[in-house]
């Protein structure tokens, strides 16, 4: 109990420090489609966030098709994408410029036939696949970071392909190390400075008990 109540205030400061860093290194964040306009877009599409690529069969360069805010089950006023091909039947790509996690997103305008393997990648490495088969909320929050996301269409017979709206995600921002270091070490010697703090408190008592045991 003594263990506990010494610490406890040392643990919560801790605590306190290392969410107020999370939340410096972090933020919330989605892919908003609204400045594309209507018109097709050729091959590539940058986003301040994220740059899209539109990719056919046996890799040839696609077309993408941005939609309306509140169209295709857009309910953030965002808007969405789909690539196109015979549809929205396309690859795509997504590459972040930062990595991100907690990724979520919606799936819309599907037709019977209509098939998406989707997997991410953390730099060059495999995170996890999901193989869209409905109409759903995709949540892929199981990835972990993740940088990168590709989107194979497998449309059999008439299937229109699928349209992606409402990403939702948090991006770990990259700070450069000069300005993030001194946060850093601010935050430690605020920490050492508390700790010295509590010291100096105590001694005076406990120098006092130890006058009177030997009275």
């Amino acid at each position: 109990m003594t263990f506990f109540y010494r610490y406890r205030v040392k643990f919560g400061t801790v605590l306190v420090a290392s969410i107020c860093l999370f939340s410096a290194f972090s933020q919330s964040d989605t892919l908003d489609f609204t400045s594309l306009g209507l018109d097709p877009i050729y091959d590539t599409v940058v986003l301040p966030n994220a740059t899209l690529k539109a990719i056919k069969p046996n890799n040839y360069p696609g077309t993408f098709q941005p939609t309306a805010p509140y169209t295709y089950g857009d309910t953030t006023g965002y808007g969405g994408i789909c690539s196109k091909n015979r549809g929205c039947a396309g690859d795509m790509e997504i590459t972040f410029n930062d990595s991100i996690f907690g990724l979520s997103f919606q799936a819309n305008g599907y037709s019977p036939g209509d098939a998406f393997t989707i997997t991410g990648y953390r730099g060059a490495d495999l995170i996890g696949t999901y193989y869209l088969t409905s109409q759903t909320r995709i949540d892929l929050s199981t990835f972990g970071l993740l940088d990168r996301l590709y989107f194979d269409a497998e449309w059999i017979g008439s299937s229109s392909g699928m349209v992606f709206t409402e990403f939702d995600f948090t991006t770990m921002s990259s700070i450069p190390l000069p300005p993030a270091l001194p946060l850093f070490a601010g935050s430690l010697m605020g920490l050492l400075y508390l700790g010295r703090k509590r010291k100096s408190k105590k001694q005076p008592r406990n120098q006092r008990l130890k006058d009177f045991h030997q009275i």
